[in-house]
């Protein structure tokens, strides 16, 4: 039966313990970068766009920064997750869904999330940004990472597949 599945093109792709643990670390990193380009790169152009947001810099954090600093981190990331799909899409013709899950799920997220988080207390900068070190956001990214980030994933390798790029 399953030789007949191959013949048909209905095989879905094997993937080892290793592969999963690689894809894994992948996904962590990307989620890690992504978030320090967010804070770094994206935060000033959302600023620049929207305009500096109430309460930006003060003792507290505001509903507005707050907002703008999800949107920065959250375009930042799911374009990662895209540009990830891109890249190993060719590499994995028979990565499904379930495979994207498996890369962008709350686990690698949050690690991703908390190794951000670590680095950027480490680096002690100068103009730390507390909206970007949100533990709400943190729960969110974890929350969405199967549905919004694992479809990031899955789309950029669907594109890349269909436009036969890399084949």
């Amino acid at each position: 039966m399953l030789q007949q599945l191959r013949h048909r093109g209905v095989y879905t792709l094997e993937v080892t313990a290793t592969q999963k643990a690689f894809w894994a670390l992948i996904a962590i990193g990307i989620t890690a970068g992504a978030l320090f380009l967010a804070e770094r790169v994206g935060g000033p152009l959302v600023r620049a766009t929207l305009g500096t947001p109430a309460g930006f810099h003060e003792d507290f954090t505001s509903r507005a920064a707050y907002g703008q600093a999800l949107l920065a981190q959250g375009v930042f990331v799911s374009l990662a997750f895209f540009l990830l799909g891109t890249v190993m899409g060719p590499r994995l013709k028979g990565l499904t869904y379930k495979h994207s899950v498996w890369v962008a799920n709350p686990i690698t997220v949050g690690l991703g999330f908390a190794a951000y988080k670590s680095i950027y207390h480490s680096l002690h900068l100068p103009d730390y940004l507390s909206e970007y070190d949100s533990p709400t956001i943190f729960v969110l990214f974890c929350i969405a990472s199967p549905v919004v980030l694992a479809l990031c994933l899955y789309a950029g390798a669907r594109v890349r597949r269909s436009h036969g790029v890399g084949a």
